[in-house]
C-alpha cells in the first residue's frame, strides 16, 4: 500500500468527485484504499505499531480464530464481522498478521513450557487446567488509537487518532460465542475441527475442549463485567479507567468487594506529542509514559499477580515492558498531527487570521500554540523539555466529573499492596484507587527491570526521567492539550459528548442531548461525523428516558464566561458571536 501525503492527492480526484456521499456506517465496507496523511511514519513504522504486542491476551489465539458467532455459522473473527464492530483493516500479506487479523489485534506468544509452575500463573494460565496455552490474541495499542474518516469518494486514515470500535459489543459478543460453542454440540464439533491439530480431532478430544471451555468462561465473564458500566458505551469509547482499576483492585488482588462500576467512558485520546506533554491521560493523572503505558495494558487483558499469596510471584505481568518502551520511544515520538487535507476543502485564510486573533484572547490562554519559531510553551524536567500543558480543576471547566472523580474519590482495600503504599498509608483499611494503580504499575516495572537485568538508568529514560512518585499538582483536573489535529478527533469532550467543534463553541444548553455515533462521514463545515441513525449506530443521550442525567454522559462544561464568551468592545462580556465562532473553528483546523 502506498503511503500519500495529503498535499499530493490527486487534483484529478477532485474533478471525478462533485457530489458529497451519503452517512457511511462504521461497519460499511468501500472498495476505496485508504489514503494516509503526513504524520511521519513509513509503512514499515505503521505495520509495526499496528501488530506489535504490549502483553495483552484476551482469549486463546486458535480458539478466537475458529470461534463461530452466537447465532450463526459464520466465523466470529471474519471481516465482516468486526467490521460491522468499528475495527479496521490494513494489508493481510503482512510479516507481522499473516491471519489477516483487524488493526490492533495481536497474536502474543510465550513459551509455557520454559516457565516454572509457580510462574505460569503470570501468563493468564494455571497447570491445573486443561487451557494452558502458549499463545493468545490481545490487543495494541493501534486497536484504540487508529481513525478514519470518509469524504465523497476519499478515506483518510488517521495514525494515531480515536477509533471508532464498539469494544463493549465486541466483549459481550465473544461471551456469548463462547457460550453457544460450550452448549451447542454441533458448534462444537465445528470448532474442535478447527482447533485440533490435523488429524488429531477425537470425540475425546472433542469433550477434553468442552470441559476447557467450560473452565474458561467464569474467568472471561469476570474480565468482560470489570470493564463494563451502568450504561452503554457505544462506539469510540471505553472507561480504560475503571476496567484497568478493577483489574488491579479486584482481579489481581483477588477482593471482590474491591469492585466499582466502569461508568466514565472516554473517547480514545489522540497519540500525537503525547510522549513530549508534561501530562498525560485525560485527567493529568500520570507524567511518566512507562506507567501510563503498564497501566493501559492492564485495563486490556494483560495479566499480572499482585496478591501476597501469590508467593515469589508477586508483580509478574504479562505486560510486555520492552515492547512498551520501544512503541513509545521509536513510534509514538515521531508520530506527527495530521494536517487540514485540501482533499477537504481550503481553509478561509481570512476566516483563520479572524480566528487567530479571537484564540490568542481566549482558548490560548489553556489551550498552548506554536508561537513564531514554531515552539510550544515548554518546560525543562531532568535533561528533557517537554510541551506544557494545562490542568483545569473539574468545577472550573464543568465537564462530566465521574472519571476524575473515580480516579480521586473512589477507594479501595489495598490488599497486598498495603507495603508499598507512602508510610503515611500503612495500615489503612481503604485508599485512594489512584494510588494502588500507581502501587501495582511501580512494583510490575521494578519486577521487569531485576528479572530482565535491565540498568536504572534505562527505565529512568522511559520513564522520561520523570520521579516514580510524582503526581500531578491536582490529580482532580482535566487536562488542556494543544490543538493541532484535534478536528480529527471528534467527538469532542473527554466523554465524547459533544459531535461537532462547532457545537462545541456553543452554550452548553445549545448543544444536542440526542446524537448517533457510528457513521465515519465527515462533515468539514462543523468539523465532526454526520449524525445518521443506521443498523449499527450508537443512540449517545446525555438524558435518559426520564430525562434524568446519565452518569458519564453529561454534555455540559468549557461553556459560559470562561469558554464561549468574548469582551465586546465596550468592555462587557458577551457570547461568541455566529461569526467568530465560524472563524474559530476555521483557526482551529489550520493549527499544525
Amino acid at each position: 500500500m502506498s503511503l500519500r501525503c495529503s498535499r499530493l492527492i490527486s487534483a484529478a480526484v477532485c474533478v471525478v468527485i462533485c457530489l458529497a456521499g451519503t452517512a457511511v456506517p462504521v461497519h460499511a465496507q468501500s472498495d476505496v484504499k485508504p489514503d494516509y496523511l503526513c504524520q511521519g511514519w513509513s509503512d514499515e513504522d505503521r505495520e509495526t505499531f499496528y501488530f506489535t504486542s504490549q502483553g495483552s491476551q484476551l482469549l486463546p489465539y486458535d480458539w478466537f480464530l475458529a470461534l463461530e458467532q452466537a447465532n450463526s455459522e459464520a466465523r466470529f473473527a471474519c471481516r465482516s464481522n468486526m467490521e460491522r464492530l468499528g475495527f479496521l483493516y490494513y494489508p493481510e500479506e503482512l510479516h507481522h498478521n499473516r491471519d489477516g487479523l483487524p488493526i490492533g489485534f495481536v497474536k502474543d506468544e510465550r513459551d509455557v513450557r520454559k516457565l516454572s509452575p509457580a510462574k505460569s500463573a503470570y501468563l493468564g494460565n494455571a497447570q491445573k487446567d486443561d487451557f494452558l496455552m502458549a499463545s493468545w490474541v490481545g490487543l495494541t495499542c493501534a486497536a484504540c488509537h487508529t481513525g478514519e474518516i470518509r469524504y465523497k469518494q476519499t478515506v483518510l486514515r488517521i495514525d494515531g487518532g480515536p477509533a471508532m470500535a464498539d469494544f463493549e459489543t465486541l466483549l459481550i459478543e465473544l461471551v456469548d460465542a463462547l457460550e453457544a460453542t460450550h452448549k451447542d454440540d454441533e458448534k462444537l464439533t465445528r470448532f474442535a475441527k478447527r482447533v485440533l491439530a490435523e488429524g488429531g480431532y477425537s470425540d475425546e478430544e472433542r469433550d477434553a475442549l468442552r470441559r476447557s471451555i467450560g473452565k474458561f468462561l467464569p474467568r472471561f465473564r469476570q474480565l468482560i463485567l470489570r470493564a463494563r458500566g451502568t450504561t452503554p458505551y457505544g462506539h469510540g469509547r471505553l472507561d480504560a479507567f475503571g476496567a484497568i482499576l478493577n483489574e488491579i483492585c479486584e482481579t489481581s488482588l483477588k477482593i471482590p468487594a474491591n469492585h466499582h462500576p466502569a461508568d466514565a467512558p472516554a473517547s480514545y485520546p489522540v497519540l500525537w506529542d503525547s510522549s513530549k506533554l508534561d501530562w498525560v491521560q485525560w485527567n493529568g493523572s500520570a507524567g511518566n509514559p512507562l506507567a501510563r503505558n503498564v497501566g493501559e495494558v492492564l485495563g486490556v487483558f494483560a495479566h499480572s499477580l499482585l496478591s501476597l499469596d501469590d508467593a515469589g510471584s508477586q508483580f509478574l505481568s504479562t505486560a510486555h515492558i520492552e515492547n512498551l518502551r520501544k512503541l513509545e520511544e521509536v513510534y509514538i515520538a515521531k508520530l506527527r498531527a495530521p494536517v487540514w487535507p485540501e482533499i477537504l476543502g481550503p481553509l478561509d485564510t481570512a476566516k483563520v487570521e479572524a480566528g487567530r486573533r479571537l484564540y490568542q484572547k481566549t482558548c490560548g490562554n489553556c489551550h498552548f500554540v506554536r508561537d513564531e519559531f514554531g515552539r510550544f510553551p515548554s518546560l525543562t524536567i531532568g535533561s528533557r523539555k517537554f510541551i506544557r500543558t494545562s490542568l483545569i480543576p473539574v468545577d472550573f471547566i464543568g465537564t462530566d466529573s465521574q472519571l476524575a472523580d473515580n480516579f480521586v474519590k473512589r477507594t479501595a482495600n489495598p490488599g497486598g499492596l498495603a507495603a508499598f503504599l507512602p508510610p503515611t498509608l500503612q495500615g489503612k483499611q481503604q485508599v485512594s484507587r489512584g494510588l494502588l494503580l500507581k502501587a501495582a504499575v511501580g512494583g510490575i516495572i521494578r519486577r521487569y527491570a531485576v528479572d530482565n537485568n535491565v540498568p536504572a538508568e534505562a527505565i529512568e529514560e522511559s520513564r522520561n526521567f520523570r520521579p516514580a512518585d510524582e503526581r500531578p499538582p491536582n490529580p482532580w483536573s482535566y487536562k488542556a492539550r494543544p490543538l493541532n489535529g484535534i478536528w480529527a478527533s471528534a467527538p469532542f469532550l473527554h466523554n465524547g459528548s459533544v459531535p461537532t467543534l462547532y457545537q462545541l463553541l456553543l452554550p452548553a444548553n445549545q448543544r444536542p442531548v440526542v446524537f448517533y455515533v457510528g457513521n465515519r462521514t465527515f462533515d468539514p463545515k462543523l468539523v465532526g461525523f454526520i449524525s445518521t441513525l443506521s443498523d449499527d449506530a450508537f443512540r449517545f443521550r446525555v438524558l435518559d428516558e426520564l430525562g434524568k442525567p446519565i452518569i458519564g454522559n453529561s454534555n455540559a462544561g468549557h461553556s459560559g464566561r470562561n469558554f464561549t464568551h468574548t469582551l465586546a468592545d465596550d468592555g462587557s462580556l458577551r457570547e461568541f458571536t455566529d461569526a467568530e465562532r465560524w472563524a474559530l473553528v476555521e483557526y482551529v483546523k489550520s493549527l499544525r
